[in-house]
């Protein structure tokens, strides 16, 4: 079980960003970065999918109680981090989205 998961095996985002900050090479963030896109990654298709970001986003946690999602809300979501349009986020797309994150305002 990985350091992002929590107890219930659940990716915890805020998790993986601190363990992202621990590394000092690239080599090891990139493993790091693989090793979440696999698990992310639930049917092994080499993309993550609707369904998978649906849960991945209803998953990260926020400043303030909020609803799920919406499908509007998560197309959006998507659509900024699908840089190729295809309505699934790519092994490249993830990495990219995970490199420029910020620590979220408390």
């Amino acid at each position: 079980m990985s350091s992002f998961c929590d107890p219930a095996g659940s990716f915890n985002y805020n998790r993986f960003l601190e363990y992202m900050r621990q590394f000092k090479t690239s080599e090891e963030r990139e493993e790091a970065i693989k090793k979440a896109f696999t698990m992310l990654d639930k049917d092994g298709s080499g993309y993550i999918e609707w369904n998978e970001i649906k849960y991945i986003l209803s998953t990260v946690p926020s400043a303030t109680p909020s609803a799920p999602l919406s499908d509007e809300e998560a197309e959006a979501v998507i659509q900024s981090v699908d840089t190729d349009g295809d309505g699934r986020i790519d092994y490249r797309e993830f990495s990219n989205m995970v490199k420029m994150e910020k620590k979220p305002k408390k």
